[in-house]
């Protein structure tokens, strides 16, 4: 399941409002954040977001939408921070560069 192209290639306008209005979210909030997981929703609004993709294609998991925002392997979303492996802060730690 991909949701960015669910939504943005999948969809007309028409059918993006309706989704907005299931999954109670705005399509400024979709397009700018979730579409290209800049944000991870938390529980409420992924359970909203299920019930969308579903009204559209009934096939989509609750495993793939997480799939679509936890990829597999611990690949983190695009933007996402990442943590400095400990040789990094260990090194940064005693003052080395």
């Amino acid at each position: 399941m991909d949701l960015k192209r669910l939504y943005l290639d999948q969809l007309d306008d028409a059918q993006r409002a309706r989704f907005c209005s299931l999954a109670q979210t705005s399509d400024a909030y979709m397009r700018v954040h979730l579409v290209h997981r800049r944000r991870i929703p938390r529980p409420p609004l992924m359970n909203r977001l299920l019930t969308a993709c579903q009204h559209f294609d009934p096939a989509v998991t609750r495993d793939q939408l997480l799939s679509w925002f936890y990829a597999p392997g611990g690949a983190a979303p695009a933007n996402a921070p990442t943590s400095p492996s400990r040789a990094a802060v260990a090194g940064d730690a005693q003052g080395v560069a």
